[in-house]
């Protein structure tokens, strides 16, 4: 396939409480769309990477290690903001387990990282954020503009062009009423763009089990 859609947003049932789909299921879904490569990207934990890598590597799917972090910095309505990563070498894999670690056992409530424990753990890492809890979507809630290009500029300072926004376009009217100007801050930063799906099951037929099954 030319130019295929690699799923850089994927959420195994280690994500408890939030996926159904069990591991081999993600991996055979890749498989059946033709997909080169799938991104396991867990919510606050790794559980599933060597379960996934394994089941990859066995079914000639390219596996993309990465994990979603609450980012305790940015709340908006008792909700936490999370960032999320992909591992590009080893390095990265290190600094991925030593956030996640450190996100469950600080004294943090609910878990998760500040900006600060990035400082010196961005190395091989690539980071980007957008959807529902996007950061950047909590500030302009709150008006809070000029904290906006404060932010990016602290991430860029961080990861440089490993930092990157995430389009997600799943009828949300939060995230809808905000991609205009999320794009707009990516132009003025320079920023790269990818597109997403917060992938939880695996039709859109499914919602309703998946609904009530969790």
């Amino acid at each position: 396939m030319k130019n295929p859609f690699i799923h850089l947003r994927s959420l195994s049932s280690y994500s408890l409480a939030e996926s159904t789909l069990k591991i081999p299921k993600l991996i055979n879904l890749a498989k059946k769309n033709n997909m080169p490569a799938i991104a396991l990207t867990d919510n606050n934990n790794m559980f599933g990477v060597l379960e996934f890598s394994i089941e990859c590597l066995n079914n000639g799917v390219q596996p993309i290690i990465g994990s979603s972090i609450n980012l305790l910095d940015f709340q908006y309505k008792n909700t936490t903001a999370r960032i999320n990563f992909l591992v590009k070498n080893e390095k990265g894999y290190q600094n991925l387990l030593y956030l996640s670690s450190l996100s469950h056992t600080s004294d943090n409530n609910p878990v998760g990282i500040y900006l600060n424990d990035l400082k010196n753990c961005s190395e091989g890492l690539i980071c980007y954020i957008g959807g529902v809890d996007n950061p950047l979507l909590f500030l302009n809630s709150q008006n809070k503009i000029s904290s906006i290009n404060k932010t990016i500029e602290i991430f860029q300072s961080l990861f440089g062009d490993d930092f990157l926004f995430e389009i997600q376009r799943i009828n949300d009217l939060k995230i809808d009423q905000f991609e205009k100007d999320f794009i707009q801050y990516a132009h003025n930063f320079n920023i790269s763009l990818i597109g997403s799906n917060n992938v939880k099951f695996e039709n859109f037929d499914d919602f309703s089990a998946h609904d009530a099954l969790l």
